[in-house]
């Protein structure tokens, strides 16, 4: 298949030799170079538009590849997952997908990466804003639930190590995303038993431990939740999300 580049080039020669030839024959050979000069131009920009569209259909056909690829990660786990089963997911061809990704380890990788990109971004976000380590603490929550509401099975996509378990690398990349959201975490922790906000007698890493825990247990809930009402709905209303943060906060919170 020959490149954009190619064709724009072949295309400047063509017209190139046209307006060559047909100078010859008119009397106003300026005029005949500049007719086709614009004809160029407005051939290159067309090529040129058209690949820049070709590139956003690309891109977006790469994220609902990622987000279907996540569902059935999520329902099924690594062990069950196809391309095939994928391309039913998405409802078109394999040979499809492969337009977009190399192979299924590709599509595999892709997907847990952005995954993990979008958890650690929250994260970071929320704990590295000024204030009290409740006041990240509360961020922290707020992004988890609200990550939980449009999505229940992200805990078990990211912290599920059975997911891992048939590929070396997925399994190193799962441990070395656990050590850091732990590191993270286990830092607000450490920042509030130290200020007096957070009870003195607190073990960072089984705060942590329990934090992660809590999350992963109500991912599970949510889902056969949301599993039983296919509204569409966010899967918790502000009312929930506000009743979970108290709750959750107050086990910390020195009295």
């Amino acid at each position: 298949m020959f490149s954009l580049e190619l064709i724009i080039i072949g295309t400047e020669y063509y017209l190139m030799l046209t307006s060559l030839f047909l100078s010859k024959q008119s009397k106003d050979p300026i005029w005949v170079l500049t007719k086709e000069v614009v004809i160029l131009t407005i051939v290159s920009k067309y090529l040129l538009t058209r690949r820049d569209l070709m590139g956003t259909t690309s891109q977006a056909r790469r994220k609902e590849t990622i987000a279907a690829t996540l569902r059935l990660l999520a329902k099924e786990g690594i062990g069950q997952f196809t391309t095939a089963k994928l391309a039913q997911e998405l409802g078109f061809s394999e040979a499809l997908i492969f337009r977009h990704f190399a192979s299924k380890d590709e599509i595999l990788a892709a997907s847990l990466e952005h995954l993990q990109q979008t958890l650690l971004t929250g994260i970071k976000k929320a704990i590295t804003s000024s204030g009290s380590s409740q006041q990240k603490l509360a961020g922290l929550l707020a992004f988890n639930l609200d990550l939980l509401s449009q999505n229940p099975l992200v805990p078990r996509l990211v912290f599920s190590d059975q997911l891992y378990l048939k590929n070396d690398a997925l399994r190193k990349e799962f441990q070395h995303l656990y050590q850091t959201v732990h590191s993270l975490i286990k830092d607000v922790f450490v920042q509030g038993i130290q200020e007096g906000s957070l009870r003195h007698d607190l073990d960072p890493d089984l705060a942590v431990s329990t934090w992660i825990g809590f999350l992963h247990s109500l991912s599970l809930e949510l889902t056969h939740a949301t599993a039983n009402k296919a509204t569409g709905n966010p899967a918790l209303s502000a009312d929930e999300k506000a009743r979970i943060s108290r709750f959750l906060i107050s086990l910390f919170v020195a009295q």
